[in-house]
């Protein structure tokens, strides 16, 4: 009766937990019904043990009792261990996905706003244009050739990725400036004008990305000149895409053992979140994410699958 109590009592204590367990992956879960189907089983011996009158069954009780109660105590370390890598799998998806979100959302205004100076930039020559008529009706030689030279540069000489899809065209754009302020030569053939079911944040995780890494290796070049990088992206089949980024390295950066660690540290913690990102994100899309290193090049290659 006292044991029952006890079940009973335990379990009214701690029912608002137990729905925890439900959380838990099903191997964990069931290696936690095995071992209480065997803590059970082990406790109904111990209690048939403890009242017998044989000394050498209740030493063999004792050492067992003290085996179980190590075996307890590992698996709970276990379990804590396993939970802990969860939530900290969980934490690490959150701040992947807010960090795309936030990327994305930043490209697209940027775009927003490349888009709205090139009109303003369009109309203001238009301006110009007649500015330029009337100087020259008034003989206005010195005015004319003045304006001439503001018209020189037009918005039409501004080169835009014009890929069919927002998003990449955003990024694209936005990377070609920075490429042109890191000194990096930048080129890209884009053709992404088949509508995809691909969401815009995972385009920009996936490309940014991989320009992002591409930069950061070129800006550990010293001799700009050898700075390059280059962008391709393609369909086909209408079902596929594809995203290449092929940029110069200083050396080979993958390890012996084929793996390809972080050059970024923060403190002495090494980051891989980009490649992470990409990573994960192509999984989503059953898409792979493919690394190599040929004649001094480093060559990112995502593929992407999005159904029929």
């Amino acid at each position: 009766m006292v044991d029952k109590l006890c079940d009973v009592s335990l379990y009214l204590l701690l029912r608002k937990r137990l729905n925890g367990i439900g959380k838990l992956p099903t191997k964990q879960q069931t290696v936690l019904f095995l071992f209480s189907v065997a803590a059970y089983a082990f406790m109904q011996y111990l209690f048939s043990a403890i009242i017998t009158t044989s000394i050498v069954t209740m030493q063999i009780a004792a050492v067992l009792t003290w085996c179980f109660e190590l075996c307890f105590a590992a698996v709970i370390l276990a379990l804590f261990s396993a939970w802990s890598k969860t939530e900290q799998s969980k934490q690490s998806q959150v701040l992947l996905q807010s960090t795309n979100a936030l990327m994305a959302k930043n490209y697209q205004e940027l775009h927003a706003d490349k888009v709205e100076y090139a009109k303003k930039l369009h109309d203001f020559n238009h301006h110009l244009a007649a500015i330029r008529s009337l100087c020259r009706n008034g003989k206005e030689g010195e005015i004319g050739a003045y304006v001439d030279s503001l018209l020189s540069t037009t918005y039409k000489e501004i080169a835009l990725c014009h890929s069919g899809n927002d998003i990449v065209d955003a990024i694209i754009n936005c990377k070609a400036a920075e490429a042109h302020d890191a000194h990096i030569s930048f080129h890209w053939q884009a053709d992404f004008s088949v509508p995809v079911p691909v969401d815009p944040i995972d385009l920009c995780a996936i490309l940014a990305n991989q320009i992002d890494n591409a930069f950061d290796a070129c800006k550990r070049i010293e001799d700009e000149s050898k700075r390059k990088v280059e962008v391709h992206i393609w369909q086909k089949t209408g079902n596929m895409a594809f995203f290449q980024v092929i940029n110069p390295v200083l050396a080979n950066p993958f390890d012996e053992n084929g793996e390809l660690p972080s050059s970024k540290k923060d403190g002495v913690r090494p980051h891989g979140l980009g490649l992470q990102s990409i990573r994960e994100t192509a999984e989503k899309y059953s898409g792979t994410l493919r690394n190599t290193y040929q004649n001094g090049q480093f060559i990112s290659t995502v593929f992407l699958c999005y159904g029929q």
